[in-house]
């Protein structure tokens, strides 16, 4: 080999392991999410408030190293790195890349910070709710989370962030980082304690969106003052509106501060993500929470960290994925971005009936990776951990125990879901559509819009199950999808309806719900602009109206209904039909069904029983998914020793019979002979 090629070798070495050479920022991006796509992770965390465990205490390490993970996230602590502006103190975070180092397995690093973990130092940037109280989490008013325009606060954490890539670069160990910006929900944390608390008001924040409308949207203060309503003389007298709870809000004013709040999100983590690009090629990791209802009055809206992700390159993390309304909400908008999709659940640790819904949740969506939260030891869960939210305040550790999936039962999902994590889940083309928009119209969003995202476990128990988008999504993936259903957008911007009615004229079938289209965010009006657009001809005055748009259908559902209710569910099965709808596959009622393929030909079909008594029950599988004639090797993924069986392709598609024990998850392959 002569000298130029070898110099080509060991540059193309340096770039593929540590990512330290300097790219162009689309190359290192792609290249960044090329390696997020091919990351499989299923491990745990040390350092974190929820587990307990301590990075510099070796032992931790090896008892993590029994649970046959393949990976630890490291979570070191901002107050502790830099206990004075600007000196750091990194032996906390160094003792835990020897540990993992001394037991052989590879991190991710987790930056974040809670409460008191935020520096001391910082207490005078915390954000304000809009009584100008300070921020309430989870040590109540008392709790710290910098304000996203804070600038000691803003400007300290970016330094940090490039003062720890700039130390650890050349690290072969780390797999990848992830940065939070203090709960990454901060802007909306009263919800569990129903306080009516929004975020931020502080002096930081009201002088930036002065600039925001000034600047960024480009507004003077004379069409300010045309566009809100208001008579300004100076931008001096501008500020935020204040929140309404309780009651839709349609004005543009609050709108706009919306769209000021989104896009502060999105300019703190574009810089924190820009400066890790700029310094190493590795995947970035990005933590969402999960619960729709509160969701986009945090950081979790889906479409902003979406959008940094294929900026830069990486993973979306998302929590409470044994619920299956964040699951279903949130892997499908991740799966229309084309995003690699990890997953947690938000008990610390989960119970094990919830346990293996997470998998069978991970299963249907194709999640490449996954991390316990929480004490693997124990599996019972720290103080830190039940303030979280991670278990009944009321439940000993002795009865959390029995709940607890066992040590045993976590080695062998990790197992399946190694396997797992190389097939793609077989979906039907079916997509449904929520709007953020109506969401941040009403807060608290909970008995909002709970109702009518009640559906999706109903459509699950049925096997189910719809590709979400939301109406901030570019939606240009929508014309693959013969099928669509809209879960009450009540407020969407002219943009979105233009695309429905798009969608509908060329062909496809529309399911709207009674508010759908009720508002265009652009004026505000009550008069159904969706429903105009799509032709809607005088009606009846029926439970369900149907009309054409072009080459394609509309079918109205025109008075709420209580989904989980016989009623609800013998609609929603309807509204299947209507949308011809064909399942992958089907299964006994009480068990859940998904379904799989491998890259060698292979079918995997899951099925979790949720009754807490053993059973019996049958699985069918759709015709065509099977080649005619053939016969399959059959074998439970869970079972150490499957006994050997063989099946031909016609018995699968006219049911299967199956035995289940309590919370029984099964992982079917079906290999052909």
């Amino acid at each position: 080999m002569c000298e130029l090629e070898m110099g080509r070798l060991v540059l193309f070495v340096v770039l593929a392991l540590c990512g330290t050479a300097t790219l162009s920022a689309q190359t290192a991006s792609g290249e960044a999410l090329r390696r997020a796509a091919e990351l499989r992770l299923f491990g745990v965390e040390i350092g974190g408030p929820e587990d307990g465990f301590s990075l510099t205490n070796r032992l931790h390490f090896e008892s993590a190293r029994g649970t046959e993970a393949n990976f630890l996230d490291l979570r070191p602590i901002w107050s502790t790195l830099e206990p004075k502006p600007g000196e750091y103190e990194w032996s906390s975070l160094d003792a835990g890349l020897s540990n993992a180092t001394a037991v052989g397995l590879p991190v991710t690093i987790t930056l974040r910070f809670f409460d008191r973990q935020v520096p001391v130092w910082l207490t005078s940037e915390n954000m304000l709710d809009q009584e100008g109280r300070t921020h309430f989490g989870y040590s109540g008013f008392e709790s710290r989370s910098p304000s996203y325009w804070g600038p000691q606060a803003r400007a300290s954490y970016l330094r940090l962030i490039e003062a720890m890539i700039r130390r650890y670069r050349d690290n072969p160990a780390i797999l990848a980082w992830q940065f939070f910006y203090g709960y990454n929900d901060s802007f909306y944390l009263g919800m569990w304690q129903n306080r009516e608390t929004l975020y931020d008001y502080s002096t930081f924040s009201q002088a930036q969106y002065r600039r925001y409308v000034s600047q960024v949207r480009k507004f003077n203060l004379k069409q300010l003052n045309k566009r809100y309503g208001t008579s300004h003389r100076s931008w001096e007298e501008v500020e935020q509106p204040k929140p309404t709870f309780g009651a839709l809000n349609v004005s543009r004013a609050w709108y706009d501060f919306q769209d000021y709040r989104m896009w502060s999100i999105e300019r703190m983590f574009d810089d924190m993500f820009g400066t890790v690009r700029r310094l190493d090629g590795r995947p970035l990791i990005m933590y969402y929470g999960g619960s729709l209802h509160h969701a986009a009055h945090q950081l979790s809206v889906y479409d902003v960290g979406l959008r940094l992700l294929r900026k830069h390159g990486g993973a979306l993390d998302i929590t409470c994925f044994e619920d299956p309304v964040p699951t279903e909400i949130g892997a499908g908008i991740v799966r229309s971005y084309g995003v690699p999709l990890m997953a947690e659940a938000w008990q610390v640790p989960p119970p094990t009936r919830d346990f293996r819904r997470l998998f069978f949740h991970a299963f249907a969506h194709g999640v490449r990776a996954y991390q316990l939260v929480g004490n693997w030891e124990k599996m019972a869960p720290t103080p830190e951990g039940v303030n979280m939210g991670g278990a009944r305040r009321e439940a000993v550790s002795a009865d959390w125990q029995k709940q607890a999936p066992t040590r045993d039962e976590f080695i062998r999902t990790r197992r399946v879901f190694l396997e797992m994590a190389e097939t793609e889940p077989v979906r039907a083309p079916v997509a449904g559509l929520f709007s953020y928009r109506s969401i941040l119209s009403h807060i608290p969003a909970r008995h909002y819009i709970n109702p009518t995202l009640a559906m999706i476990p109903v459509l699950q128990e049925h096997q189910y199950s719809l590709d979400w988008h939301s109406d901030l999504s570019p939606l240009d993936d929508l014309d693959r999808y013969p099928a669509l259903l809209d879960a009450n957008s009540e407020v969407l911007e002219r943009r979105v309806i233009e695309r429905l009615a798009a969608y509908v004229k060329k062909g496809g079938r529309l399911v709207l719900l009674p508010r759908s289209g009720r508002y265009a965010l652009e004026d505000g009006r009550p008069d159904y602009p969706l429903l105009k657009r799509l032709g809607r001809p005088k009606q009846g005055g029926g439970p369900l109206e149907t009309w054409s748009h072009g080459k394609g259908q509309v079918l109205r559902v025109t008075g709420e209904i209580e989904w989980p209710s016989p009623e609800g569910t013998q609609t929603l099965i309807k509204l299947m039909e209507w949308l011809r709808v064909e399942r992958p596959v089907t299964a006994t009622p009480g068990v859940l069904a998904t379904i799989s393929r491998g890259s060698q030909g292979q079918l995997y079909v899951t099925l979790l029983r949720q009754k807490a008594e053993s059973g019996r029950g049958t699985f069918q599988l759709r015709a065509g998914l099977l080649a005619p004639g053939q016969r399959y090797r059959v074998a439970n993924l869970f079972d150490e020793k499957p006994e050997p069986l063989s099946v031909d392709a016609a018995a699968l598609e006219m049911g299967f019979p199956a035995s289940f024990t309590a919370h029984e998850l099964k992982v079917i392959r079906l290999t052909p002979e």
